[in-house]
């Protein structure tokens, strides 16, 4: 694990205190940004804060995938007003932050590792955490979600929840993350010659908008002691959360993908239908307007 060379600060309680955490003790104001990118662990990272601040965590992620159409939607106006060019851009962004992370004690994913100084706005004294991976590693990883991500995109006309989480990723992708971490697009597009320039910009754009003594890297692999010495609390007794893995993911995809291509026949099994009894309909009306006439 590595750390900025300032001592951690401690989370707030409650949104009143600078005082450390007790265990068990209910919060209700955000208390950490977990700020780094997909698939290095954020979401095993987000399971564990849950636990250690004994209450909700937003992961944009799973909201994205797995939310229902209100949370989809909340996403969606995060990135309506991106990528940010004026006051108002920057207010409205602020303001879908702040309805996204409202009465959760910690963020993580997509968007929050793109919106950083937008939610240390909303939050200047939450600790700040970045999840670490080894970069191949990671890239492979994160070349994997957007192959799964691609390969849904010709099916998001069956859908409308697929047809948000499409609008989501893409949205985020290419609307957002060049400004805030200042690349092009083409630079963020998901190929081979683009894995250093991404994670060490997202570095960069982290290390530039989070104060000094603020910031804290993990690595997931250590568990639960480096979250713990940064905010202060004792490490649980029970094993630290690894979600989100390969593994679960596969089969998920499959699934997933087979359940819209079964709705997508069906939609068009209807609309032939449909067509079909239409035409025969209007055969039949025509055919005894024919007959009027002879």
């Amino acid at each position: 694990m590595t750390t900025s060379k300032a001592s951690p600060t401690p989370p707030l309680t409650n949104g009143a205190s600078s005082g450390p955490l007790q265990p068990g003790q209910l919060n209700n104001t955000l208390q950490v940004i977990n700020v780094g990118l997909p698939r290095t662990g954020t979401t095993s990272v987000g399971a564990a804060l849950s636990i250690l601040l004994n209450g909700p965590v937003v992961d944009g992620g799973a909201l994205a995938w797995m939310g229902s159409a209100y949370q989809q939607r909340l996403l969606l106006e995060v990135i309506r007003p991106c990528p940010l060019r004026t006051v108002v851009d920057r207010t409205f962004a602020v303001y879908s932050l702040a309805r996204l992370t409202e009465g959760c004690v910690a963020a993580t994913d997509v968007p929050f590792c793109y919106f950083v100084e937008e939610l240390l706005q909303l939050y200047p004294r939450a600790t700040v955490v970045c999840t670490r991976r080894e970069r191949e590693s990671w890239w492979q990883s994160y070349k994997n979600l957007w192959w799964r991500i691609d390969d849904l995109a010709a099916l998001g006309w069956v859908s409308p929840t697929l047809r948000r989480f499409l609008d989501i990723q893409y949205g985020f992708l290419f609307r957002r993350t060049p400004q805030a971490v200042g690349i092009t697009e083409a630079e963020v597009e998901v190929v081979d010659g683009n894995r250093d320039s991404l994670y060490d910009a997202h570095e960069e754009y982290v290390r530039r908008v989070v104060p000094e003594g603020q910031l804290h890297f993990v690595d997931v692999r250590d568990g639960w002691k480096p979250l713990c010495d940064i905010l202060n609390l004792p490490v649980p007794d029970i094993d630290f959360p690894r979600e989100n893995t390969r593994q679960r993911m596969d089969p998920f995809q499959v699934v997933v993908k087979r359940r819209f291509i079964i709705r997508g026949v069906l939609l068009v099994s209807v609309g032939l239908g449909a067509c079909g009894g239409l035409v025969y309909l209007l055969r039949r009306a025509l055919g005894g307007y024919a007959r009027k006439l002879w």
